[in-house]
């Protein structure tokens, strides 16, 4: 289980966790590196979680050091190894600088506040991030003949839910959907609430998910992993992709654009961009360094 993640002046951290069963797991270094130098990260914080005493250094320590070292030009600040992720009071050595400490509770963290106060999820676990895009079965949106529905309103009413979460129900689920079938152009204009608040729109359009299924639910999944990605956050925007490519077999354009940019590690601020070029094949394609699906 790794994260890779890219904080202030080109500062990365590298945290993978051999604590657990993981039998037959592999870690893709170079592919992780090279997605990280992309990225512009230029030094590296390594984190290693182990179910042993610190003390003694887990051999995946060298292992990544040694990586960096010699395959890339990632400096290397640190090399801490921990018992416990995610618990305060637990023992810490850097074997970089051979520095030992206790952890502190992350839920003191001014990150974290920052991301509560802002509206932002604090997800623990993969299971979390999957969690919130399970159909609702106690919640269904019935079927709106996509002709009649006005995608001008429509719009209007996504950015209403932006503000408050309790209109969204089954009516806009629908509503939605309704768009997105029955015009691309029009799924991009409701695309374009993403621009005006990212996190705010990722909510919406993950709530409405839970609400429909099949194509529908694959179509709004799409919004969602496009808002999560732009809200910076990958690793939910990668979730939900997997989710949305589970309900469909003829995955729509943007969803395959979308994982191009997260398996290319495309940073959050350029994918944003990318979306207000959708229809410029040339900037698209630069952006990427690929042949941009066509619409």
């Amino acid at each position: 289980v790794m994260l890779g993640a890219r904080g202030p002046e080109g500062v990365g951290v590298l945290a993978t966790r051999v604590d657990l069963d993981d039998a037959g797991v592999t870690i893709d270094l170079p592919y992780v590196s090279a997605v990280m130098e992309h990225q512009g990260v230029t030094h590296v914080h390594v984190v290693v979680v182990s179910d042993g005493a610190v003390t003694t250094q887990h051999p995946v320590l060298s292992v990544f050091a040694d990586h960096f070292r010699d395959n890339t030009t990632i400096v290397v600040q640190s090399l801490v190894q921990v018992s416990t992720l995610g618990e305060a009071g637990r023992p810490w050595r850097d074997h970089l600088k051979g520095v030992d400490g206790i952890t502190a509770d992350y839920r003191d963290s001014i990150a974290t506040a920052e991301k509560a106060a802002s509206g932002e999820a604090v997800l623990d676990s993969r299971a979390s991030m999957e969690a919130q895009f399970a159909r609702d079965d106690t919640r269904q949106a019935g079927w709106l003949n996509s002709a009649t529905v006005d995608a001008v309103a429509a719009v209007r009413d996504v950015i209403a839910a932006m503000h408050d979460h309790r209109l969204v129900d089954e009516q806009l689920a629908a509503k939605v959907a309704a768009v997105i079938r029955h015009r691309k152009d029009r799924r991009d204009a409701i695309l374009r609430t993403v621009t005006y608040n990212a996190v705010e729109a990722a909510e919406v359009f993950t709530r409405c998910a839970t609400m429909l299924s099949g194509q529908d639910r694959a179509d709004v999944l799409t919004l969602s992993v496009v808002a999560h990605y732009c809200a910076g956050r990958g690793s939910v925007a990668r979730s939900a992709l997997e989710v949305a490519a589970s309900e469909t077999s003829t995955p729509d354009n943007l969803l395959v654009l979308t994982s191009k940019a997260l398996d290319r590690g495309l940073h959050p601020d350029k994918f944003s961009q990318l979306l207000g070029d959708l229809t410029d094949d040339t900037i698209a394609s630069k952006l990427l360094g690929g042949e941009f699906p066509p619409y």
